[in-house]
């Protein structure tokens, strides 16, 4: 990917990943410590059954996750020279957070404390199992992969927001635009997949069979929007 405009775009994903992967491991952290004093009291008991439950998760996506989030997403939108779009914010952080709060990594991680806890020899090694599972180490892969999905997702929705707001929109064109390497998924490359689509604004592209306005758009289902590198061109029809 050469063209200066999608470098750019890249640039401005990059860093809102590095923002969005600090927010993310706080809201880990948050998440992990409530499951601990749950799940392991100081009696020295293990208490499989008493995880916290969804609204600690989406506490900690409030807390630390959307204002990041927030806060990336406007940064795009200015940079792109968007008059104000307040509805176009709301819109995509509401669906944004719907796709944190149910959120993959919380039920794994359910389901591995209860997994480990319930299969341990002793309740010593069960303790210290289920402690491994709740140190927010453990699970790195993870917030990378929740932040990078994210932060792409904000930035190319906010570069179509912007573009809606200029003079002349009704003249612009969006493109899909992959890496273009071996590590693009078969339904986001040239000709097998959506990379260089071009659509209007207000339509949808296609990719592997769905709809979705732009590259990480949280409409896609997970296997065409998690780790996307795609981004979003804007360009004159």
């Amino acid at each position: 990917m050469t063209d200066a405009t999608c470098t750019r775009t890249l640039a401005a994903i990059l860093s809102a990943e590095s923002q969005l992967g600090s927010a993310v491991r706080r809201a880990m952290k948050a998440y992990l410590g409530l499951t601990g004093d749950q799940v392991l009291p100081r009696d020295g008991s293990v208490q499989p059954n008493r995880l916290p439950g969804d609204h600690v998760w989406h506490n900690a996506v409030d807390t630390w996750v959307l204002p990041v989030l927030a806060t990336a997403w406007h940064k795009r939108f200015s940079g792109c020279a968007g008059a104000e779009a307040p509805d176009a914010a709301r819109s995509y952080l509401a669906s944004a957070a719907v796709r944190l709060y149910s959120s993959a990594w919380m039920r794994e991680v359910d389901q591995m404390v209860s997994d480990v806890a319930m299969q341990a020899a002793t309740r010593d090694v069960a303790r210290e199992d289920v402690g491994v599972m709740l140190n927010v180490e453990t699970w790195n892969d993870w917030q990378t992969r929740i932040a990078r999905t994210e932060a792409l997702s904000a930035v190319n929705s906010a570069t179509l927001a912007a573009a809606r707001t200029q003079k002349g929109h009704a003249t612009l064109a969006k493109e899909w635009v992959s890496m273009r390497d071996e590590l693009v998924r078969t339904t986001h490359k040239p000709v097998t997949g959506a990379d260089g689509q071009t659509v209007g604004l207000d339509e949808d592209f296609v990719v592997g069979g769905h709809r979705g306005g732009y590259p990480g758009d949280p409409r896609l289902p997970a296997q065409e929007a998690i780790n996307c590198r795609c981004v979003l061109r804007i360009k004159q029809l």
